[in-house]
């Protein structure tokens, strides 16, 4: 609508928000969330205007917009705030609805919490000094300094879920309210809240090259993802053993967890990290049957080639540096001169910190199929992987929810091999009647290796007789062991890693 005598263009527009999520908008009568990425329009030609945003606010409602100044009306009915571009306007989350808020401090800077959904389940009384503490870990990767002025953190505590969303200077996070107990999903709510605020420094300021300036009207792709969230993933849970907010035993059991991941994904051998990265916008976030064995995650794959390199760090420079170092090195190097950084700069950072070059192993890790070497890496430590036997019989399918439809079949199962695939409904085994609340009770009764099961099921409408010959999986779970007698270097390395001498000679999973 253009307004009669006047050079202004009114636009009306109307945004369904249904979506819980960070990276999409919701809207009911208890909060709302959003962000200017998916809410506001801009004009074209015009993304370094700034602009006012105005937002009307049921009664007893307040905002949260990112680490943003928000003024607001005397009645309590509006809210605003300024932003200089397009850009901040995408980097500022918005949380609106009767706000539970308090601060910490760190390093001289004030750290906000906004949240809204707990329900009146409380958090532990530590909480505030856990979040202190892990802050504190996180900031002294990169010398202890944020390079910012504030920080908030807009959490949305709901029935399911768990994520987050990097900004500039504020973070958005969706956990189950639940998420306080037990202490494992707490402990990954403090992991969530270490890796997005990590993400301040790596990710949001120094960054690949290709995201130097984003163009919001298409992907932006890069190969280095498993550098920007990989190595986030891997520093998340160590940050909290360095925090004090966890225990070397329990951190060893989730670094394993990386490890069961990556043995029950066939697809790391087809495509490498420098490839999962540049196909996340097209697979990472749209899976479907072949996602597991034609793709690799750069996430927990990520995490654990940021073990190995920081194990190869600290054994070629006799302790002397870490993984931390090369990420400052790249820091000094790349945004601090202000530039974005390669897979060289990468390359030349670790090599620096290592003190010899490791191109042509980081290489290996990341442009080809993917198959570290955990127990050199794990073996500097003192330790050692373990692969515990699974009894169970093993099918080797992944069912769609509430369901026996088959949603994907993995590679080199009997499943496969007997001609099972994505789509078959499967009605009955050896004459017995499955459902999805029965299905594994009866696999397990029928399965013995090595003996031939009759899987009745029904494709694209026939009814259809396979023999299957379960198998046992050809790796057990993985659990994390000290050696029986660890030599005084391995003890040194192991003191400087985890911050202790746990273990002795019990597993990684004892609490």
């Amino acid at each position: 609508m253009v307004l009669a005598g006047s050079n202004e263009v009114l636009v009306r527009w109307q945004v369904y928000a249904r979506e819980l999520s960070v990276r999409t908008a919701y809207a009911t009568a208890d909060f709302a969330f959003w962000s200017g990425g998916n809410v506001l329009l801009w004009p074209v030609g015009g993304t370094d205007l700034p602009a006012e945003i105005v937002v009307g606010l049921p009664a007893a409602w307040s905002l949260a917009a990112g680490s943003a100044p928000v003024s607001t009306s005397d009645d309590g009915r509006e809210a605003r705030f300024s932003v200089r571009d397009q850009d901040q306007a995408v980097d500022t989350p918005c949380l609106a609805g009767r706000l539970e808020e308090f601060e910490v401090a760190v390093a001289g800077r004030s750290h906000r919490f906004v949240e809204v959904g707990r329900a009146g389940l409380a958090p532990p009384q530590s909480y505030r000094e856990d979040l202190t503490a892990v802050l504190r870990a996180s900031a002294a990767v990169f010398g202890g300094e944020p390079p910012f002025a504030r920080f908030t953190f807009l959490t949305l505590f709901g029935e399911r879920g768990r994520g987050g969303l990097e900004h500039m200077d504020s973070a958005a996070l969706v956990a189950p309210r639940t998420t306080f107990a037990p202490r494992s999903s707490y402990e990954d709510y403090l992991a969530l809240v270490a890796h997005e605020y990590l993400h301040a420094w790596n990710v949001k300021r120094m960054r690949p090259r290709e995201f130097e300036g984003y163009d919001l009207e298409c992907e932006n792709h890069t190969e280095l993802l498993w550098v920007a969230e990989g190595f986030t993933a891997y520093l998340d849970d160590l940050l909290c053993l360095r925090a004090g907010v966890t225990t070397p035993a329990r951190y060893l059991a989730r670094l394993a967890s990386h490890v069961d991941a990556m043995l029950v994904n066939p697809g790391r051998f087809r495509q490498s990290l420098a490839e999962a990265s540049f196909d996340a916008w097209l697979l990472l976030y749209r899976p479907d049957e072949s996602t597991r064995n034609a793709t690799q995650n750069y996430y927990t794959n990520g995490a654990l080639a940021a073990f190995v390199i920081d194990a190869a760090i600290r054994e070629h420079s006799s302790g002397r540096h870490t993984l931390d170092d090369a990420l400052r090195i790249l820091w000094r190097d790349t945004y601090a001169v202000g530039r974005g950084y390669d897979h060289r700069d990468v390359c030349s950072a670790i090599s620096a910190a290592a003190g010899t070059k490791l191109d042509d192993f980081v290489d290996g890790l990341t442009r080809g199929p993917f198959d570290p070497d955990l127990t050199s890496a794990l073996g500097l430590f003192g330790l050692r992987l373990e692969l515990v036997d699974d009894d169970t019989p093993r099918l080797g399918v992944r069912f769609d929810a509430q369901h026996t439809t088959i949603a994907a079949v993995q590679d080199g199962t009997p499943a496969e091999r007997g001609g099972l695939c994505p789509g078959d409904e499967i009605l009955a085994i050896d004459r017995l009647r499955v459902r999805p609340e029965t299905f594994a009770s009866i696999w397990t009764a029928c399965a013995g290796a090595g003996r031939a099961v009759r899987v009745l099921l029904a494709r694209e409408g026939l009814l259809r007789e396979h023999d299957v010959v379960p198998d046992h999986p050809t790796s057990g779970k993985a659990r994390i062991t000290s050696v029986a007698e660890p030599n005084e270097s391995q003890c040194a390395h192991r003191r400087a890693w985890l911050g202790a001498m746990p273990l002795g000679n019990s597993t990684a999973s004892d609490d």
